[in-house]
């Protein structure tokens, strides 16, 4: 799986989402990935502003970056115009690489191999 480069602050972290990531996030938080993102009914909501530092934290490849130097980057982040909303999106993009989302086609492909045309009839 190929690192996600992303400006954090005065940092910038690789971040990858494996298995041992997604292990040590689960173990942190308590709970899987999708329960700290959708509600009981299955709506979407936003994840604590600690959960993603935590996912941002464990995904890390970046050598020397503490949890602790979390907080800071992130003020840091925000004082250079980033928000908690583009910060979501990175954890979103970031769940999507690592196969956390089915995709709806591969290619020109439906989920069973099958040519799916451009044009689908609702007949």
């Amino acid at each position: 799986m190929k690192p996600m480069k992303v400006e954090f602050g005065t940092k910038t972290l690789s971040l990858v989402l494996d298995g041992s990531a997604t292990v040590d996030i689960e173990k942190k938080l308590g709970k899987s990935l999708f329960g700290i993102m959708m509600t009981g009914n299955g709506g979407m909501k936003m994840p604590r502003l600690g959960e993603m530092l935590t996912i941002l934290h464990s995904a890390n490849q970046t050598a020397n970056i503490k949890s602790a130097d979390m907080t800071k980057l992130y003020d840091e982040y925000i004082s250079k115009g980033g928000s908690m909303m583009k910060l979501f999106e990175v954890i979103q993009e970031l769940m999507e690489k690592a196969g956390f989302f089915e995709s709806e086609t591969t290619d020109g492909e439906d989920l069973v191999g099958e040519e799916k045309n451009e044009e689908e009839s609702l007949v």
